[in-house]
């Protein structure tokens, strides 16, 4: 079937556009045709563009509903002496969890932005899934500079650091639930 078929009246009209393959074939008969209304074409691509975004949106769903139900426990790996009690740092939490988010096609991306709380880092998270869709997350951090009775126990990037490992950890624990 032609990429453009011929209507009752005689004038053309787009034809299914299933694949990508038959879309750029419609494409390239129809850039060939002089009676073809590029304005009615370029509709048909903005309106394909979102099919496939709405595809990709349903399959990112899809894959962030499996990963979450196949998330395993997280050891708790750690002590802190100064809150006598233990936690799972960053490593464990991503030993626990990143060949679940992998096998369900999704990348992890961190970075920072400006946050807008004083004394804060801003992490940020995009959480982007083979399937085309991409989603942005963040978690304003308070920066990690003092010990728990107040006093600064750490040097500026070290504090960075800090914030940062907390921020990631928290964040991807966050999205995955």
């Amino acid at each position: 079937m032609t990429a453009l078929a011929k209507h009752e009246g005689g004038s053309q009209v787009a034809a299914p556009v299933a694949d990508t393959n038959t879309f750029l074939s419609f494409i390239a008969e129809a850039a060939r045709d002089p009676a073809v209304d590029v304005s009615k074409m370029e509709r048909l691509f903005e309106m394909r563009e979102r099919m496939i975004d709405r595809q990709a949106h349903i399959e990112f769903n899809a894959a962030l509903k499996a990963a979450k139900g196949s998330m395993p426990g997280i050891l708790r790996n750690k002590y802190n002496d100064q809150t006598k009690s233990h936690y799972a740092n960053l490593e464990s939490v991503s030993d626990a969890i990143d060949p679940v988010i992998t096998e369900n096609g999704f990348s992890m991306s961190f970075g920072t932005a400006d946050s807008p709380k004083a004394d804060h880092y801003r992490v940020t998270c995009t959480l982007a899934h083979d399937g085309g869709h991409e989603k942005e997350f963040f978690a304003d951090i308070p920066i990690d500079n003092a010990g728990i009775k107040g006093t600064a126990n750490k040097t500026l990037t070290h504090a960075f650091g800090s914030t940062m490992s907390y921020g990631r950890r928290y964040l991807k624990m966050m999205i995955f639930d």
